[in-house]
């Protein structure tokens, strides 16, 4: 058998029964399951997963050879004159991929963005400093720049052009350590994407005062309002890992990010539906 078929079906018909089944149900009677062993009252549910898992399949694995089309959160363009405002300027560009770790998907939005940044700041010959606050996304960083530099055939400029390092664990001396480069080097483009806490306040103002044009993305609710108001642009929510998937070019997360749009489309109907259904069932 194929290995892709394989897979799709583990996905969508196996991951359903697993899920269902770790999960108590409440009747107990063998009449109750189907087979001795599946709980009759889930079946809406193993339904419901199985449609939502085949959107996911057939969008993120079965559509490798074409990417989706999504609305262009972010232009590329913009990304390009903040860069070409450094070159002109004859000054750094500052990039932080979020304070938190790998495992937030608002860290790996946030290095697709610095990807895209760091490919303008080698075409322009701009220096990168980027102050990190994670052990584990400082390695992750460095390897995207020489990366990078390689594919650009600049295998030199993470050695002359950038300072990727880990600046401190600690949330507030990370940060004024960011404001402190910002006041003494008055970058020209500063790039604050991935998960951040209170410190985000902190150097978004700092970048601001200093003249730097800012592009931030933060997915924390309570930090939203502080992007807005000392940003250019500010990427909210969803919108962070929309312009990640868009940036990367990668086939398969813009595929990803098409097939959740639909997800949240269906969902949206299905409760629609079925208040309708309910409202008009209580009038017979």
């Amino acid at each position: 058998m194929n290995r892709s078929i394989l897979i799709n079906v583990l996905l969508v018909v196996v991951l359903p029964i697993v899920l269902l089944l770790i999960f108590p149900y409440t009747n107990q009677h063998a009449g109750d399951l189907f087979l001795g062993f599946f709980p009759v009252d889930k079946t809406v549910s193993f339904i419901a997963l199985v449609l939502l898992i085949s959107v996911i399949v057939k969008y993120a694995y079965e559509q490798k050879s074409h990417a989706s089309e999504i609305r262009e959160v972010i232009p590329r363009k913009f990304i390009r004159e903040g860069i070409g405002r450094c070159a002109e300027m004859g000054r750094p560009c500052m990039f932080v991929p979020g304070t938190s770790s790998p495992s937030d998907v608002a860290t790996i939005a946030g290095l697709a963005i610095g990807s895209v940044t760091i490919d303008e700041a080698i075409d322009l010959d701009v220096f990168i400093d980027s102050p990190q606050r994670d052990y584990m996304v400082m390695p992750i960083t460095k390897s995207l720049l020489e990366e990078r530099a390689m594919l650009k055939g600049r295998p030199d400029y993470p050695s002359t052009h950038s300072d990727v390092f880990l600046a401190s664990t600690v949330q507030f001396t990370h940060a004024q350590l960011v404001a402190g480069r910002l006041e003494r080097d008055r970058h020209g483009f500063a790039v604050f994407a991935g998960m951040f806490w209170a410190e985000m306040l902190i150097m978004l103002e700092a970048a601001t005062m200093n003249g730097a044009m800012v592009l931030s993305g933060v997915d924390s609710v309570v930090q939203m309002p502080f992007a807005v108001a000392a940003s250019d642009k500010a990427l909210l929510g969803e919108e962070l890992y929309a312009a990640g998937a868009q940036l990367s070019e990668e086939k398969r997360l813009v595929n990803s990010v098409v097939a959740q749009d639909l997800i949240k489309s269906l969902l949206f109907t299905a409760l629609i539906v079925g208040a309708l259904a309910t409202t008009i069932q209580s009038f017979f």
